[in-house]
C-alpha cells in the first residue's frame, strides 16, 4: 500500500510481508525489536500494523543474511548492533524526506561504527530490493569498489 510520507507517495510493506520476505517469523522480527536488537519501526498503519519501506527490507535482509551469525550461542557484536541502529534510522530518515535512498552515501555512518558493514553492498541490497519490490530497474551507484579497497 501507498502512504504519504511528507511530499511523497510511498510504498510500505506490513511486517507479515516483510518476515516473508526475510524468511523470519513476525514474532522473531519483535523479538529483535524488543531486545534492542533493531529499532521499532517509524511507520504504523491506522490500526497500529507496523510497515516497512524497501529501503529497511533491504537493510534487514543485508545484516540478517550477511553480517550476523547464525551459530547458536554467539553473541552480535554491540558495535554491529549499533551500525544495524545507524543504517536504518539513516534509511528512514531519507526515505521520509526524498522518499528513497539514493547514494550509499547514507550507509558511510553505519561503516564508521563497524568497518565490516559496506556502504556500496548495502546500496546494492537497497537497488535489488527496490527493483523487486517496486518494479524499477537495477541502477549502478556511484561506489567504487576500488577507490573504497585502496583507502581502507
Amino acid at each position: 500500500m501507498y502512504y504519504k510520507i511528507g511530499e511523497h507517495e510511498i510504498q510500505l510493506f506490513k511486517i507479515r510481508q516483510v518476515t516473508k520476505i526475510l524468511g523470519i517469523t513476525n514474532e522473531g522480527l519483535r523479538k529483535k525489536e524488543k531486545r534492542g536488537m533493531i529499532p521499532p519501526p517509524i511507520f504504523y498503519s491506522k490500526n497500529g500494523s507496523r510497515l516497512y519501506s524497501p529501503e529497511e527490507i533491504a537493510v534487514l535482509d543485508y545484516v540478517f543474511k550477511t553480517l550476523w551469525t547464525k551459530h547458536q550461542g554467539v553473541k552480535t557484536p554491540e558495535a554491529l548492533l549499533k551500525a544495524t541502529t545507524e543504517a536504518l534510522n539513516s534509511v528512514r530518515l531519507e526515505v521520509a524526506h526524498n522518499g528513497k535512498v539514493t547514494s550509499s552515501d547514507v550507509f558511510n555512518e553505519a561503516h564508521e561504527i563497524y568497518p565490516k558493514f559496506i556502504p556500496g553492498i548495502a546500496m546494492s541490497h537497497v537497488l535489488h530490493w527496490r527493483a523487486i519490490l517496486l518494479g524499477e530497474e537495477e541502477e549502478e551507484d556511484e561506489f567504487d569498489v576500488q577507490d573504497y579497497l585502496n583507502n581502507i
